[in-house]
């Protein structure tokens, strides 16, 4: 860097000793301080002059000199610039650059130039507290958008935390069978994966009713016989959380899917369709048909699917096929807490059984044997001596209701397991009544209809 740069601003130079310079990161230019002669040049009583010459310094930095003609730089401050705006400047190879103020007197007043800055810097202040305010009130405009009213059972960051996992333990689970070789087309796979799909689906949307928690406790119910590789598992679909039947066409042809040949390919497709009518019937009760349109036309879709996989799987009938192995149908009646007579029944369950038997009579199945196994949830009952004689007087309850629609006592069987095989554990589940709500499927008896097809 040159040892002294010249400029020129109302006859004034301005110096820019090394020791004194400091350069910018950013533009590589350094700022100049005042020539050690200003004093002597510049009479004390023209601040004017100074304040020019500080602005031009400021505004014009001074580069370093480089070889070649030494040319005179210019720098031209239009006459509504403020102290904000910078004047242009081009630098002389020998560091000597002129500083002219156009049109600006040089000789104004400091009082006037400190009039229009300040008058500027108002502005200025005023400008940014405008813009502050604006967003402020957007800000709080966006609050209002989104903020929720106060609810009793308003859930925490913390709760939702822990939904979220119990939702990925059920998921791990799922994906724990299908490592171990069960097939993800599989019936009873297919269909805890829809029930646990369903149930998250509605939680995100912010469904307040029991069909998040009832379609999570039928995936986990099936998973839990899938883990413990249970002999039998059920095929029947619970109207979960009072869900209104539909489509009865739609339910149908998909029990007549159960006993089509090619239903080995088709498992997947079926299981989904009765889970999304169920979720589809759930709809309708909160906002009618409109709302459970989309997911009837899911349904729609998935008992097609089924059927054409079902007929490429089956292929062509063979007449001389031996006749087949039994078919086991089964269904749960569930039970209310500590209560084990027939008006105790819950609603949806019930029906899942009138829904089996009419299959028996639509299709001209023949009942082989019907076999009952009682349970109960781990409370303990009141007014009951334990668990053990809950879960037999239930079986009893089914097996006169079985007697009372048309099917020979002879051919019932039944047996009670007390609290020992829940399905369902709730662990940690607050209050008391959303725990009993929770283990609903364990206050249960089993019914699995043995029947074989006629000739």
């Amino acid at each position: 860097m040159p040892t002294a740069a010249a400029w020129t601003a109302v006859s004034m130079r301005c110096w820019c000793p090394p020791a004194s310079s400091t350069t910018s990161p950013r533009t590589g230019t350094s700022a100049c301080s005042a020539p050690p002669s200003a004093a002597r040049a510049v009479p004390t009583s023209t601040p004017t002059a100074w304040k020019w010459a500080g602005c031009c310094a400021r505004t014009c930095g001074c580069r370093p000199a480089t070889t070649g003609p030494a040319t005179r730089a210019t720098a031209t401050c239009p006459a509504t610039s403020t102290p904000s705006r910078a004047c242009s400047c081009a630098c002389a190879s020998n560091s000597t650059k002129t500083c002219s103020a156009g049109i600006r007197s040089a000789t104004a007043t400091r009082r006037a130039e400190e009039s229009m800055m300040t008058t500027t810097h108002s502005r200025f202040v005023l400008s940014r507290a405008v813009v502050a305010a604006l967003l402020f009130g957007a800000c709080a405009a966006g609050n209002a958008q989104t903020r929720l009213l106060p609810q009793q059972q308003r859930i925490s960051d913390e709760a939702i935390a822990a939904d979220l996992h119990g939702y990925q333990s059920v998921q791990d689970r799922i994906q724990a069978l299908n490592d171990g070789g069960r097939p993800l087309r599989d019936y009873a796979l297919s269909k805890a994966q829809c029930w646990l799909d369903v149930s998250f689906h509605e939680y995100t949307r912010n469904d307040r009713s029991a069909f998040p928690q009832g379609a999570l406790s039928e995936s986990e119910k099936l998973v839990q016989l899938m883990g413990q590789r249970a002999a039998s598992i059920p095929t029947d679909t619970p109207l979960v959380n009072a869900a209104k039947y539909l489509r009865d066409d739609l339910w149908q042809r998909l029990r007549a899917l159960h006993g089509n040949a090619g239903f080995s390919c088709a498992q997947q497709a079926a299981a989904c369709g009765e889970v999304e009518l169920v979720h589809a019937g759930n709809e309708f009760n909160q906002q009618q048909w409109r709302h459970s349109k989309p997911y009837i036309q899911i349904a729609e879709d998935l008992v097609n699917d089924a059927e054409a996989l079902a007929r490429q799987c089956g292929g062509p009938e063979r007449p001389d096929t031996p006749a087949a192995a039994p078919i086991p149908l089964v269904a749960n009646v569930l039970f209310e807490f500590d209560r084990d007579g027939y008006q105790d029944i819950r609603t949806h369950s019930l029906e899942s059984l009138d829904r089996a038997l009419a299959r028996i009579a639509e299709e001209k199945l023949t009942l082989q044997r019907v076999e009952l196994v009682g349970h109960a949830d781990r409370m303990d009952g009141r007014g009951h001596d334990d668990n053990q004689g809950l879960s037999a007087r239930r079986a009893r309850t089914v097996r006169e209701l079985l007697i009372g629609r048309g099917i020979p006592a002879d051919r019932i069987r039944y047996a009670y397991r007390g609290d020992s095989q829940q399905v369902q554990q709730c662990a940690g589940v607050t209050p008391r009544a959303a725990l009993l709500e929770c283990l609903l499927p364990n206050r249960r008896v089993e019914v699995r209809l043995v029947v074989a097809r006629g000739e």
